[in-house]
């Protein structure tokens, strides 16, 4: 893999991308399934291969320009959940997965433009798209 850009990461609900963005992250968790037994000698042993939970977290900052989040999560719980959102990193690397809006936050500095800080859980599997 090559190195890229941050400003190539773009968040999208649908096709369109989140005005105001500036910085995109994630974070992958598991849980694996823990089968240590009075056998295991008193070390941890873990189930291969199985999980028992994993969770996709990504987290946008930026610019207050055209109230898409702020409009999502100050509206109707049933909007929290975005079926169709993407991380798309630039030259066909993409992360998608339906999102669940966890936290929103905004600030009003007083010489400064209004900021925004989005935290979205995953809500099932999600597809990874490795650069061509």
């Amino acid at each position: 893999m090559t190195a890229k850009a941050g400003q190539d990461a773009v968040f999208k609900i649908g096709a369109t991308p989140v005005a105001g963005v500036r910085v995109t992250g994630f974070t992958r968790d598991a849980t694996p399934i823990d089968i240590t037994d009075k056998g295991s000698a008193a070390y941890q042993e873990l189930l291969s291969g199985k999980v028992s939970a994993a969770k996709l977290s990504i987290k946008v900052e930026g610019v207050e320009k055209d109230g898409t989040l702020r409009g999502i999560a100050l509206g109707a719980s049933a909007g929290w959940h975005l079926a169709d959102a993407a991380l798309d990193f630039g030259g066909g690397e993409t992360l998608a997965c339906a999102l669940f809006l966890e936290s929103y936050e905004e600030g009003q500095d007083y010489k400064d433009a209004g900021t925004f800080t989005a935290s979205f859980t995953s809500s099932g599997q999600w597809t990874h798209t490795p650069a061509a």
